[in-house]
């Protein structure tokens, strides 16, 4: 029971992640083929998965504020190591970028109907925002994660460039930025089955941007299980031994996690290659859900070798609450 808010934060803060980092580039594809291609239809569903990456990009940041406080409460010794091996200067860097993405895409979204040679600038201040977030935030998270399950010196100072070359930090920043692909993919196949049509052009527009959305969340989602399998072997042995058996309850996670994987794969399969109705979309997105929260469950539950004080803290407080 206490593991649940931090997993219930962490996955409000991957999903909410993943479509602000994936949105903009799906964005920027759409708003340059509306442009090119005068697509009625991908002007219209660009501008909304624009809309709803900056909202979640919002949302993001307070849930990963959130889960980071939580996180860090769960083992502050580990937490407080990996924070101070980074310079300060990267977190004011990183707040700074933060607010400059916003700008962007506030800007852009304003811009979003004018013409050329507008039309090309708005599309440079999306591109620039978009490369901003994914090169910024997934690579600095997924540094503190890995550093915290490493033993550190006091004082120890890495340099952000230097850790971009660490086999583990770059599988996992591979394996953050195909779920953001195929999470952005999920929600334009969502936007798409969402649309109103009124004639049979615009319904076979509709149709075709909802089997494009499910092909961009199917293949990254295929492409996981070879970098899942680098991400595994490159994990501290202690997390990949209780993923493959040590610890029980987190091995049948991770099975089960896994399981969910094929069942979205063939909930994908169905919008991608056929005609699907809107219940099997919503299908694809509740598997996709589903196996978001297992796999962030599992996240959770790999690292507890690595704070077993903070975890019999937990228990500590939870029997003296018990007895009081």
């Amino acid at each position: 029971m206490l593991d649940l808010p931090a997993i219930a934060l962490t996955t409000l803060h991957f999903i909410t992640a993943n479509v602000a980092v994936g949105g903009p580039f799906l964005a920027l594809w759409l708003y340059r083929r509306a442009g090119r291609r005068h697509d009625a239809a991908a002007d219209v569903l660009g501008r909304q998965i624009l809309r709803v990456s900056l909202i979640t990009l919002y949302v993001a940041t307070a849930a990963g504020a959130l889960a980071a406080y939580v996180w860090w409460n769960s083992a502050p010794t580990a937490v407080a190591r990996a924070f101070r091996a980074l310079p300060r200067s990267r977190y004011e860097f990183g707040a700074a970028e933060l607010i400059i993405s916003a700008v962007c895409y506030e800007v852009w979204l304003r811009m979003w109907r004018t013409q050329s040679p507008r039309r090309t600038l708005a599309w440079w201040i999306g591109l620039f925002g978009a490369t901003n977030v994914a090169y910024h935030f997934p690579t600095l998270f997924t540094m503190l994660s890995v550093l915290s399950t490493r033993p550190l010196d006091a004082g120890t100072e890495l340099r952000f460039v230097a850790l971009l070359g660490d086999r583990e930090v770059l599988a996992r920043i591979t394996h953050f930025l195909l779920a953001s692909l195929a999470v952005a993919g999920a929600v334009l196949m969502w936007l798409a089955a969402a649309m109103k049509t009124n004639n049979p052009e615009s319904e076979a527009a509709r149709q075709g941007w909802q089997t494009a959305g499910a092909r961009l969340a199917l293949v990254p989602t295929l492409l996981q299980w070879p970098v899942g399998i680098l991400v595994l072997l490159t994990l501290p042995d202690a997390s990949r031994d209780a993923l493959l058996g040590d610890d029980v309850p987190t091995a049948a996670m991770f099975g089960l996690s896994l399981a969910t994987v094929v069942a979205l794969m063939h909930a994908l399969a169905v919008p991608a290659f056929g005609r699907a109705t809107r219940r099997e979309v919503s299908l694809a997105l509740v598997w996709l859900g589903i196996t978001i929260v297992l796999m962030t469950a599992v996240r959770q539950y790999s690292r507890k070798p690595f704070y077993p004080a903070a975890t019999e803290q937990a228990r500590s407080v939870v029997v003296a609450r018990s007895l009081s």
